[in-house]
C-alpha cells in the first residue's frame, strides 16, 4: 500500500475531502489527486503539511495496514 492510499483511508476517516486538503495545504487539486494515485511523489515538505492538517502523525499513516 502507498503512502497516497494510506493518506486516502484517513481522508476518509476524517470526513475530509481532497479539495479540502488542497486549499488547506497550498497545493492544486491535480497535484494532490495525482500525488495520492501515485503519479506524483510528495515532498517532505507537503507530507509534513498534509498530516498536520489531518492532525495524524507520520507514525500513524505509515502502520496502516
Amino acid at each position: 500500500m502507498t503512502v497516497g492510499e494510506k493518506v486516502k483511508i484517513f481522508l476518509v476517516m476524517k470526513k475530509v475531502s481532497q479539495k479540502d486538503v488542497a486549499n488547506g495545504v497550498g497545493l492544486t487539486e491535480d497535484k494532490l489527486c495525482l500525488a495520492l494515485n501515485g503519479n506524483r511523489k510528495l515532498s517532505a515538505d507537503e507530507f509534513e503539511a498534509i498530516i498536520n492538517y489531518l492532525g495524524v502523525s507520520a507514525d500513524e499513516i505509515i502502520k496502516v495496514f
